[in-house]
């Protein structure tokens, strides 16, 4: 009976310790979910009038006939010209954006610094004035020189920048040049830093909004004169148009920052310059902000995209370990061509992404010696699990043995008491 007792003690302890093994060795899959955010419009209706960041109230006006009209916006504000128009019913049409533009002869240029703002003595056209840059003994100096014109509307195209030196002034060490195209927009590199030759800076022909030069110093830098090459600028005017019915009111929602919707409706012919109305002959029409703009959000993390370092790829911390203003998530430390998020060897390059072990940590930089204990996790479980058998086993057979062996001895005991009681009734009979 003991016997049975412990056999099923043990057969039931080694059915636990292998359902353990099996439960712990089951490495779970990862579960991952779609960040992305579905657009409203896909969700609610054709158009969604939350990614226009303003709008512009369109003043009212007569017209007998479905007619085509025009009129002027500061385009230099908006950073998409895309927009879309909604009648006093609540219905959209579509808008046509266009521009015209014009040359402008001699045009003014301003100089200014980050230091002192405007720096009239740099482009005054007089020798007797100068203007010193901020220098500090044992320490890199560099002196930022912004180049732009008063009218925000106008472009600046040039190919070259001459500095006037003071007399024994010394000049930059080294120059780099970088222009903005839009307004708001991000500056372009046009001349990656170099060391300067001379004080005259030459450079492709270039339109930009503002130019911003920058040098190194060695020695104090004191300018007289700072020269732009500018024989034009180019004034560009934008202007929206849509097909406007008798007795309507409109609104315009411009500056989309994001898909909005498509309109399923034709398109009327828009482009031709013939039977416009224009709304307003000068000047822009006034916008304001769109109280129903909500920023662009593309990865859902919470971050607006215009100041997200990865805007596609969920990182709400915004960490950026090397401050180069792109996410860890979404960088590329070894330049690899693999983003850290999916690289298995972010330190490492590792273009093939080899993973033999399939341990999700790449050749490169895999530094475990058992890849055939990598390969079978469960491996190191099962062994524990025949471990724990064994020792139930050895328990088992330990108390089996000690049973049978005190039983002997109880038996020679009786069997010897027998024996010589027999003898005693041999020998009185």
């Amino acid at each position: 009976m003991r016997m049975k007792y412990l056999t099923h003690i043990t057969l039931t302890s080694c059915l636990l310790v292998l359902g353990a093994v099996t439960v712990f060795a089951q490495t779970p899959t990862p579960q991952t979910s779609d960040s992305k955010v579905t657009p409203t419009w896909q969700v609610e209706q054709d158009i969604d009038i939350s990614v226009f960041k303003s709008l512009i109230n369109v003043p009212s006006f007569t017209v007998t006939i479905p007619t085509v009209v025009e009129f002027p916006i500061d385009g230099n504000n908006f950073s998409s010209k895309s927009a879309i128009v909604k009648d006093s019913t609540g219905e959209f049409f579509h808008v046509y954006t266009t521009s015209k533009t014009e040359e402008v002869n001699s045009p003014t240029i301003t100089v200014s610094t980050p230091e002192t703002g405007l720096v009239g003595t740099l482009y005054d056209k007089n020798n007797s004035t100068e203007y010193e840059f901020p220098f500090e003994e044992g320490n890199t100096n560099r002196a930022y020189i912004t180049i732009s014109t008063p009218f925000m509307d106008q472009d600046i195209t040039s190919s070259e920048i001459r500095l006037q030196l003071s007399q024994n002034a010394t000049p930059p060490r080294t120059v780099a040049l970088k222009a903005q195209t839009e307004k708001g927009g991000e500056y372009k590199t046009v001349i990656a830093e170099k060391t300067l030759q001379g004080t005259t800076i030459r450079f492709p022909e270039t339109t930009a909004k503002n130019f911003i030069l920058e040098l190194g110093l060695t020695q104090p830098l004191r300018l007289r004169e700072v020269t732009l090459s500018a024989e034009k600028t180019i004034k560009r005017t934008y202007f929206l148009r849509f097909l406007a019915q008798p007795a309507e009111q409109y609104t315009v929602y411009i500056d989309a920052d994001r898909s909005y919707g498509s309109l399923n409706k034709p398109s009327p012919q828009l482009q031709s310059d013939r039977d416009v109305f224009t709304l307003q002959e000068s000047g822009y029409m006034p916008s304001q902000s769109n109280p129903a703009y909500i920023p662009a959000d593309r990865d859902g993390d919470g971050i607006p995209d215009s100041r997200d370092n990865c805007p596609n790829i969920e990182n709400p911390e915004q960490a950026d370990v090397n401050f180069n203003n792109v996410g860890d998530e979404c960088d590329d430390f070894d330049k690899d061509g693999v983003m850290n998020k999916n690289d298995n060897c972010p330190n490492d390059p590792n273009r093939n992404q080899r993973d033999t072990d399939f341990d999700g940590i790449g050749d490169e930089c895999d530094v475990e010696e058992s890849r055939f204990t990598e390969q079978n996790p469960w491996i190191p479980w099962f062994a524990m699990g025949i471990a724990v058998c064994v020792l139930v086993g050895l328990l088992f057979l330990s108390i089996r043995g000690g049973g049978l062996h005190l039983k002997t001895e109880e038996d020679t005991e009786a069997n010897g008491e027998g024996e010589g009681a027999q003898e005693i009734e041999e020998r009185e009979a």
